[in-house]
């Protein structure tokens, strides 16, 4: 799952001001040195005011430097209203992200890869979060590594073609995090800050439509009109959901609300120490996963448990077609975890997996992946070309009543051209 957020920079908030953005669909405001009545414009406006300095006011979350998200920690505020700024050192951020349990790290488009890789660090359950302007941003950024996009004067198309362009489910959320619990918020947050978030995000904490329609309001109902056939269907309908309701309540457990899967994987070849023998000695290659799980809200981390992690490498032409054939290797490990996912993921999180590669894979022509190791004259010179690519599959056993199994997948390019870390 990608989420993103739809969110402006601001100044001196008023009502006004805030009810305009809202209407052009704005979630939030964020606002330097907030006042409180930068807090009480964008609250009464129906947004979420969102500081990046700490003040007297107190916001919805915050966007900080890691020494303020420290210092946001000591005060008892929770992880999922701090977002922390990649400045300073990586050693500062990392410490801001371990200790503050932040729910995202902010950083530039160039800087995605590196943070992405320092968050896949056990423990940490921040994701990426990046400013993007196009469509093509957006997909770039989501390769390297991030979770959360931030738009700015973006329109309904452009959010549409970025969903039909991305692989899996593009979710918007509000200044918090899709799947903040109600009373943890209600406990957290001030009154009035809490009811504008309740007024902008469904039961799972996303973003929802903003229509001026509600019942028994005189406006047109928000539906294509040849849904509305008649009084009589869609009486029925109503009745219909009220029963599906009810009966979902019931069964908050049931199977079908239990999935996950991998929305995001990248993977590299890295050394791996050195193959050795009494006349021999040569480095040793594997692939580094990096894969980041998301589990449905309803869907608890902590009841999930891995059953299995496999890993299937491919041999692929240059560019790779659709269907990607067979696997030349496939290692699965289906030791018995005792160990939730819980542990360290909440609703999206990193896992990191190695497996090291035979020489016979990659040595020699004659070899799986032997094409990328010739000489890139002769590649050139024959027209000869090849990718490398792995498919991770995960499977997890849900502890509903009655248990349930599941399965998730993602694949990924290593790398095409010659074979060897980069």
């Amino acid at each position: 799952m990608i989420t993103f957020i739809r969110i402006r920079p601001a100044e001196a908030v008023t009502e006004v001001e805030a009810g305009t953005r809202r209407r052009e669909g704005t979630t939030a405001l964020e606002i330097g040195a907030m006042t409180t009545g930068d807090v009480i414009g964008a609250v009464a406006g129906g947004l979420l005011p969102v500081a990046s300095v700490i003040s007297d006011a107190e916001p919805a979350a915050w966007v900080v430097e890691p020494r303020d998200a420290l210092e946001l920690s000591r005060r008892g505020v929770p992880g999922w209203r701090i977002t922390v700024v990649d400045t300073g050192s990586e050693e500062e951020v990392l410490d801001a992200l371990a200790r503050s349990r932040a729910a995202h790290v902010r950083t530039g488009r160039s800087r995605v890869g590196a943070v992405a890789d320092l968050v896949s660090m056990p423990g940490l359950s921040a994701v990426v979060s990046v400013f993007v302007d196009s469509v093509s941003d957006a997909l770039a950024a989501v390769r390297a590594g991030a979770c959360d996009l931030i738009l700015r004067d973006w329109d309904t198309e452009s959010i549409g073609q970025l969903r039909d362009a991305l692989d899996g489910p593009l979710v918007e959320r509000t200044a918090l995090p899709v799947g903040v619990d109600v009373e943890g918020a209600r406990e957290a947050l001030p009154a009035s800050i809490f009811t504008v978030w309740l007024g902008l995000v469904d039961a799972s904490g996303a973003a929802r439509p903003r229509y001026s329609w509600a019942p028994g309001r005189d406006d047109r109902v928000p539906v294509p009109a040849s849904r509305l056939v008649s009084r009589a269907i869609v009486l029925v309908a109503f009745v219909i959901l009220v029963v599906a309701i009810g009966f979902a309540v019931s069964r908050r457990t049931s199977a079908d609300n239990l999935s996950f899967r991998v929305a995001n994987l990248r993977a590299t070849v890295v050394e791996m120490g050195e193959l050795a023998s009494w006349d021999f000695h040569d480095k040793a290659y594997g692939v580094r996963l990096r894969a980041i799980l998301c589990f449905q809200p309803s869907a608890r981390t902590v009841e999930s448990y891995p059953l299995e992690f496999e890993i299937a490498h491919y041999a692929l032409p240059d560019p790779p077609a659709k269907s990607w054939g067979e696997p030349f290797r496939t290692v699965a490990d289906s030791a018995n975890w005792i160990v939730p996912f819980g542990e360290t993921i909440d609703r999206c999180g990193v896992v990191v997996l190695e497996d090291i590669l035979p020489d016979t894979d990659y040595k020699g022509v004659e070899s799986d992946l032997g094409i990328m190791t010739v000489p890139a004259a002769v590649r050139a010179e024959n027209k000869l070309s090849q990718c490398y690519g792995v498919e991770l599959s995960v499977k997890a056993r849900f502890e509903s009543k009655p248990p349930v199994v599941r399965h998730a997948s993602g694949r990924a390019i290593v790398q095409c051209g010659s074979f060897g870390p980069k």
